[in-house]
């Protein structure tokens, strides 16, 4: 009787366990906007599919004052519980510096120091993109820190990489995170970042999807939707890899 009494106790908070575990993932899933939040004009997609049931990847775009747009996406060195905690802390943190800085790099800056303690103890670090598009004069202000895949494609399906300004966060000094600026076509121009989770989802013979697979996909119908593109891809990397190993996310949007 004593022994089914600690197997049923055992069997109960393994339920209560399971139950919290899918609650976190439910809030995580509802951080993460919906395509909605830039309005109708806004021709977004984007998916997250954790490798556990919460992950360390991330994504957000908000309105920002004087009718610009800020484009958040990261991905944090691990996964799990510890990863999803600073995935909020910097979803939640930049959101609020992102509208009092002037540009990318101050808002990343204020980010940095803000996390400082998290990042330490942690030991973790986070690949960051940031950039915040200004219609009224077509310029596109970013930084990246260290984030391996941000890309512009255009609209005849020319992609250019927007390369790192800065190492990840946890990794760099505050006077090492900076900006850097292009020319933007409203309308035309697509802002196409993904993380790790994608490119490195191996099949049963241990080959990667790779980079340049999901370029492809997306620059092969410039006509599609942004909607339409992410779930070719999607597609496409879990025919290749049926198991999850590290987050999938992917975010394409033309403002």
């Amino acid at each position: 009787a004593i022994e089914n009494a600690r197997l049923v106790e055992r069997d109960v908070a393994r339920q209560r366990i399971s139950h919290e575990i899918q609650l976190a993932h439910e809030l995580q899933v509802r951080l993460l906007p919906s395509p909605e939040a830039l309005g109708r004009d806004a021709d977004v997609g984007a998916r997250f599919l954790p490798a556990a049931r919460v992950g360390g990847d991330f994504y957000n775009f908000f309105p920002l004052p004087g009718g610009r747009i800020g484009v958040l996406f990261g991905d944090v060195s691990s996964h799990g519980y510890a990863a999803a905690l600073l995935m909020v802390a910097v979803m939640s943190q930049t959101a609020l510096h992102a509208a009092d800085a002037d540009t990318p790099d101050e808002a990343i800056r204020r980010l940095a120091d803000s996390l400082e303690a998290e990042l330490g103890q942690g030991e973790m670090h986070v690949a960051l993109f940031y950039g915040v598009l200004s219609p009224q004069n077509g310029h596109f202000r970013y930084t990246n820190a260290g984030h391996p895949h941000a890309f512009r494609v255009d609209q005849d399906g020319r992609a250019e990489r927007l390369g790192a300004t800065s190492p990840p966060l946890g990794l760099a000094e505050p006077d090492s995170i900076v900006a850097s600026e292009i020319t933007w076509t409203m309308g035309q121009d697509r802002l196409l970042l993904f993380s790790d989770g994608m490119t490195d989802a191996r099949n049963l013979e241990g080959q990667p999807f790779g980079e340049s697979r999901v370029l492809e996909l997306v620059t092969a119908r410039p006509d599609a939707s942004s909607e339409a593109l992410v779930g070719d891809v999607l597609d496409a990397v879990s025919q290749h890899a049926t198991i999850i190993q590290d987050d999938r996310t992917i975010l394409l949007l033309r403002p």
